[in-house]
């Protein structure tokens, strides 16, 4: 009290004088007023918003009186002035979007810059990832364009690791820039190879066994230093259940030793569904193998990987026309 005599607009001191009148005030006992410190605790709102302390409080009013929408606008002033208090804060919100009464106002504040960061923690804090993947649909429209891609693909990845198989590929989409299209596009393109559409995107190899350079034209050259094997390229694929044919030309570099090109793939599951050597034969030749996934390989891990035919030499080989179609 003395200090709001000397500053009535202290934030500080209103909100210590909430605190005392909702939930501590000395032997108050039955007589706390928690309307009181609720009131205070507004008035140092109106004072600043970024008294942390006091927008708590309000959460706790907001609670008790069974408005998630003003709880949730104090979570977004708490958030967009204090970043520093997601670490705190994120935990008890992902339990809370369990409730589809969290979830609607919750997806209002979608444009707000620490919501994308918080879809993409929520999961490790505790989340159902169907309320995520709900709350993520919710907010879509909302949320920033340069924040969708990172989000939706950041989302698809926990999905996937976490076996939610379906709800990952209705997630992966709605990514502006991959869609359907591009999600189950095979194909060895400028787009398919764009780290920043990792995991959905190949990743080429380029180090001491491995080069590899992609032409416009989408065909993929590959280098093998003598005497080592490595992964040219791999990513991973949602493709359906049904069954497909992956075809592909190979091209060997006239004088060389040919080099042994293999297909690995791999059910997010851990198992095996195939393992295809392609032919190593000289000039230009076309491979095609029929593959079929079943019901209980949603995901699928692909990695093609390189062996030198001859151990003394260094192998060049390319790939063009890339598919993997039903």
């Amino acid at each position: 009290m003395a200090q709001l005599r000397a500053s009535p607009l202290n934030s500080s001191a209103l909100r210590a004088l909430g605190l005392i009148a909702a939930m501590n005030k000395p032997g108050a006992g039955p007589n706390a007023d928690p309307e009181a410190g609720f009131a205070l605790f507004r008035a140092a709102e109106r004072v600043t918003r970024r008294d942390g302390l006091a927008q708590l409080g309000l959460i706790r009013a907001a609670e008790q009186a069974g408005d998630m929408a003003d709880g949730m606008r104090h979570y977004d002033r708490i958030l967009t002035t204090a970043p520093a208090a997601e670490d705190s804060l994120f935990p008890t919100l992902a339990r809370a979007i369990d409730h589809i009464e969290v979830r609607e106002p919750l997806a209002a504040l979608a444009a707000r810059p620490w919501f994308g960061r918080f879809l993409g923690r929520a999961i490790d804090f505790g989340a159902d990832p169907a309320a995520v993947v709900d709350l993520y649909r919710r907010g879509f429209r909302t949320m920033q364009s340069s924040d969708k891609q990172a989000i939706g693909l950041a989302l698809t990845t926990q999905l996937v690791d976490r076996g939610r198989l379906p709800e990952a590929r209705a997630v992966a989409a709605t990514i502006p820039g991959i869609g359907s299209a591009v999600r189950d596009q095979f194909a060895l393109i400028a787009m398919t190879v764009n780290p920043s559409l990792a995991p959905l995107a190949w990743k080429l190899t380029n180090d001491e066994a491995v080069e590899t350079s992609l032409a416009a034209s989408g065909r993929l050259t590959i280098r093998i230093s003598n005497g080592r094997t490595g992964i040219v390229a791999q990513r991973l694929m949602l493709a359906a259940p049904g069954s497909y044919t992956l075809s592909h030309d190979v091209t060997y570099d006239p004088g060389e030793a040919a080099a042994d090109l293999a297909w690995t793939i791999i059910c997010k599951s851990g198992k095996q569904l195939a393992a295809l050597r392609v032919p190593a034969k000289p000039g230009h030749n076309r491979f095609s193998a029929r593959i079929d996934v079943p019901a209980d390989c949603g995901a699928q891990s692909w990695q093609l990987t390189a062996t030198p035919e001859d151990i003394q030499s260094t192998s060049t080989v390319a790939i063009d026309h890339l598919s993997f179609v039903p």
